[in-house]
């Protein structure tokens, strides 16, 4: 049993996976609850990738996410934008249950799990290349 699987355990970042030799891939797998107690953790493990140089890609996955409150959502919604700011990608998927309807009644569930087109232009402005798996 995961510690996250443990009621009232909060948010547990089971894994970041750099993969360099895939162009600057990260994964951050969420499990558990994303809550005003763990907004900070969640920020750090989101956004830190994105402010690396040789990160191109984040994918956030919440599949094991039982809550997301909506500091959660802003810390995705804050992503989304810095991915934008700095030409990379940013993916969230898995989106169910708890985390999928915060995201939706807040209106932002189709921008952020929507299917990239290509990817980012290797210039100084920002592209909208957000995606989702599901």
């Amino acid at each position: 049993m995961w510690p996250a699987d443990v009621p009232g355990s909060g948010l547990r970042i089971i894994r970041t996976v750099y993969r360099t030799a895939e162009g600057g891939h990260v994964d951050v797998i969420a499990v558990g609850e994303v809550d005003i107690a763990e907004e900070a953790r969640f920020r750090d493990a989101v956004l830190d990738p994105l402010r690396q140089r040789s990160v191109h890609r984040v994918v956030v996955d919440l599949g094991r996410l039982r809550f997301m409150g909506v500091c959660g959502a802003n810390v995705l919604i804050e992503a989304h934008r810095e991915s934008l700011r700095r030409a990379k990608r940013f993916h969230v998927v898995n989106v169910c249950g708890i985390p999928r309807r915060a995201l939706k009644v807040l209106g932002v569930y189709d921008a952020l799990t929507s299917t990239p087109e290509s990817p980012p232009a290797s210039t100084s402005r920002p592209v909208n290349v957000i995606g989702r798996t599901e």
